[in-house]
């Protein structure tokens, strides 16, 4: 069950760090349009990938191991069955282990190189996340004027509040996402700079 966590933590990582690359990649010619979608994408897979986390947690240990009221008895395993399950266990975790390792070097080596952007790149990066925000919220307070102007529209206008608001939910986990990533290089260099007074 801890390797299945591990596998999925990196796939969360793995995600997080398409996140930054839907971004980096659009460079000059990003605008909103180019990228939402994907970014949304991303967003409910990291989420659906938390969910399974604690999916596993919540059904792990003694939950699996209860028995169904009348559930029909099973056949006791014999030797040799029990002993080939055993091996096909370990040489699952044993391949679930080699690729956990893999996705964790492979994680951490992109982590590194989007810890060095530039710091002028970083910047902009998080002012471009913020203005999509701003604009998203102009959109949904001329949203609210109008309802009140016009209820024929009341339904329609609120859809799209919703789908503004979704938008700033993903854009805010955006932008903590990358800010986590270019914070890492400085929060490493804070720890080792403790480490030696």
């Amino acid at each position: 069950m801890e390797e299945y966590n591990k596998l999925i933590e990196n796939y969360i990582q793995s995600e997080k760090i398409n996140v930054f690359n839907i971004i980096n990649i659009k460079n000059k010619d990003i605008t909103f349009n180019s990228v939402i979608n994907d970014l949304k994408n991303k967003y409910e897979k990291i989420e659906s990938l938390k969910r399974t986390i604690n999916y596993l947690s919540a059904t792990s240990g003694d939950d699996l191991n209860q028995k169904v009221e009348n559930e029909p008895k099973e056949k006791e395993e014999t030797d040799s069955e029990k002993t080939k399950r055993e091996d096909a266990e370990k040489k699952l975790k044993n391949e679930l282990i080699e690729t956990n390792k893999n996705n964790l070097k492979n994680n951490k080596k992109m982590i590194k190189c989007i810890s060095n952007t530039q710091q002028e790149l970083q910047d902009s990066y998080i002012k471009l996340l913020d203005a999509y925000k701003t604009e998203e919220n102009i959109y949904i307070a001329d949203l609210i004027l109008s309802i009140g102007e016009d209820l024929n529209t009341y339904d329609s206008n609120m859809k799209k509040i919703e789908n503004h608001t979704i938008n700033i939910n993903v854009l805010t986990a955006t932008e903590t996402i990358i800010t986590e990533f270019f914070n890492d290089k400085k929060d490493k260099k804070d720890k080792k700079d403790k480490n030696n007074k």
